[in-house]
């Protein structure tokens, strides 16, 4: 028999062998850490009172990227498919859409938000500085933001006529781009 040499930090509370303290000749140890920690071996053999591996060590776990959302740009995050505990996930979406969320952490293989989505991005009012003799109040009467959509009522100064009465926000491009005063 063999018993596990050394202290192993993090194991399951039940012990570092899922078979006990002692391990018979031809045996093997599957390895056990709290929750949270993976193993760096899943198992130890046993052979003439050796263990090979002779230990091994509980880190924390990693956590997976999240699958499966709607509008996702290839890998739900910057980082790649694996976060290391500790660790962000930027999310990221396909073109026109963006995260529900700034960022997920990873701990101890939990992910914190769990999940994320990713939703249609919002418009920007044109910038009066673009539009000769467009009104005082801005370029668009519902605003600086314009939600996906939604419309953008085109405003020109007053004697002048807009050349698209509204333009309409499909995410986060005005259709048509731009207009004029006249």
């Amino acid at each position: 028999a063999a018993p596990l040499s050394g202290s192993v930090s993090h194991v399951a509370p039940s012990g570092s062998c899922a078979e006990g303290a002692q391990i018979e000749h031809k045996g093997s140890c599957n390895t056990q850490c709290e929750p949270g920690y993976v193993a760096s071996a899943s198992s130890l053999n046993c052979f003439a009172g050796q263990l090979t591996p002779p230990s091994f060590h509980c880190s924390e776990a990693h956590c997976e990227a999240p699958s499966g959302v709607w509008r996702l740009d290839s890998s739900s995050c910057v980082e790649g498919t694996t976060i290391d505990s500790g660790k962000v996930c930027t999310p990221r979406c396909e073109s026109g859409f963006k995260p529900s969320v700034e960022h997920l952490s990873c701990s101890k293989g939990i992910l914190s938000p769990q999940d994320f989505s990713c939703e249609p991005r919002n418009c920007s009012a044109l910038p009066s500085s673009s539009i000769a003799n467009v009104g005082s109040a801005g370029s668009c009467a519902e605003g600086e933001v314009i939600p996906h959509g939604a419309a953008c009522t085109a405003q020109c100064a007053v004697g002048y006529e807009a050349s698209s009465a509204s333009l309409e926000c499909r995410r986060g491009v005005l259709s048509p781009e731009t207009f004029s005063c006249k």
